[in-house]
């Protein structure tokens, strides 16, 4: 009897339990929330993308909460809804980024990247904006949400 086939499934289904068990690692989740609303905006769903924030959130450079970044983000989004267009920006992150969880509260992380924000002209994407965001990230009732950010321009500007 050939016992090869018997341990293989074995190990697949130990591999497979462990994953679901432990699943991905805090700071993958972290990304994960991050592309999420990236996904989100992209999709011209502003109010989930402003959902990833938390009710407390504040983007320290220019001192706005989250209901203000709720109507700029609407705001973006309503010309193309009005007029049934695809959304006509976009954001790009990079594949990777660090995401430090802090050691003395594991619900608490803080991450850097590059976002590079573009805008459909003439049916062709364009970068608009560079830009480094820094966001501390916490865990609220079981989810990621970015508390505080700030961010630095690169190159270009922000989205009107």
């Amino acid at each position: 009897m050939n016992r090869k086939p018997a341990i293989f499934g074995a190990v697949v289904a130990i591999a497979v339990a462990a994953w679901l068990f432990l699943g991905p690692s805090p700071e993958e989740q972290v990304r994960r929330h991050i592309r999420a609303m990236a996904e989100d905006f992209n999709a011209g769903r502003t109010g989930p993308c402003s959902q990833g924030l938390s009710e407390d959130y504040r983007e320290t450079t220019v001192g706005v909460d989250r209901q203000e970044i709720r109507g700029y983000l609407a705001s973006l989004a309503l010309p193309d809804l009005t007029q049934s267009k695809p959304f006509r920006y976009r954001v790009t992150l990079p594949e990777e980024f660090d995401v430090t969880i802090d050691p003395e509260d594991a619900k608490k992380a803080t991450t850097e990247f590059i976002a590079v924000f573009g805008e459909l002209s003439k049916e062709e994407w364009r970068d608009r904006w560079n830009v480094r965001i820094s966001a501390e990230v916490v865990k609220i009732d079981g989810d990621w949400k970015v508390r505080r950010s700030s961010h630095e321009t690169l190159k270009g500007s922000p989205m009107r």
